[in-house]
């Protein structure tokens, strides 16, 4: 590549252009340097607009989108990204307000934040948790970053926990007694309520005696049986281990009770 700026030359006595100077200048590297550079924007703009996580860039001020790229225009319930930029403002879709404000606290003392969890209304009005992690550059007055959508795992979690909580209430208030002896320790790491009602002590008698008070409650004539069986468990020898086993208990108000306890062993 060559640029060559041309200038005319005028001679007084002689009308019209009396010839010609030219300057010439290898511009081979800048134009390759200027080829690189477009490509290069050309990759990122494709980078950009492509990526599978939302990206960004707003203003601190009101929140007004400057740039962003499909997945955020998805995110934010939108299927193109030009409508996005004209209608959807970033400050004015927080659910918590208080959120945003925390955030940009966060952003001015470190300059950067990852992974703040908060949650954001969407164009229909529906909210959805996000992951946003983002720079801010106060003096151009802009915060640049990316989202990630994380309302599965949120749903997830809430459903698992629901889910916990129903299977605790069904522990809690089952009248047969559900319990976790650990074979490991010889102790009891749960008893549920009702242990109170069927043997006459509460789940934490229970677990603070272990296994000696447990074993000491058993009518005299059951102990050889009970004590066969703990060793099969302690041992973990269940070739031949039965799971259920019957034996008298001594309740502190209604003396020795029949029960019939069923175990299963369970290995890590």
């Amino acid at each position: 590549w060559v640029y060559q700026h041309n200038t005319a030359v005028y001679l007084p006595e002689v009308p019209g252009i009396n010839g010609v100077v030219a300057v010439c200048q290898n511009v081979t590297q800048q134009k390759l340097a200027e080829n690189a550079l477009r490509e290069s924007q050309g990759k990122y703009r494709a980078l950009f607009s492509n990526a599978q996580v939302a990206l960004f860039r707003t203003r601190i001020s009101d929140g007004k989108l400057d740039q962003i790229n499909k997945r955020y225009a998805k995110m934010a319930g939108y299927s193109n990204v030009e409508d996005c930029m004209a209608e959807f403002n970033a400050a004015d879709a927080w659910a918590d307000p208080s959120a945003r404000d925390e955030l940009l606290r966060i952003l001015k003392e470190n300059g950067s934040v990852n992974d703040f969890e908060t949650e954001i209304i969407r164009r229909n009005g529906s909210r959805i948790w996000i992951l946003f992690s983002a720079t801010i550059s106060p003096k151009q007055g802009f915060l640049e970053g990316s989202i990630v959508d994380i309302n599965d795992r949120k749903q997830a979690e809430e459903a698992l926990l629901e889910s916990e909580e129903r299977f605790r209430y069904v522990l809690n208030n089952s009248i047969p007694v559900i319990y976790n002896f650990n074979l490991n320790t010889g102790t009891y790491d749960y008893l549920s309520p009702s242990v109170e009602i069927i043997y006459g002590y509460s789940a934490e008698e229970f677990i603070a005696g272990g296994l000696k008070q447990a074993l000491s409650k058993f009518h005299p004539d059951d102990l050889d049986k009970m004590d066969n069986h703990l060793e099969k468990l302690l041992a973990k020898k269940l070739e031949d281990f039965s799971p259920t086993v019957e034996y008298r208990f001594k309740h502190p108000k209604l003396g020795y009770r029949w029960i019939s306890d069923t175990r299963a062993v369970i290995f890590d």
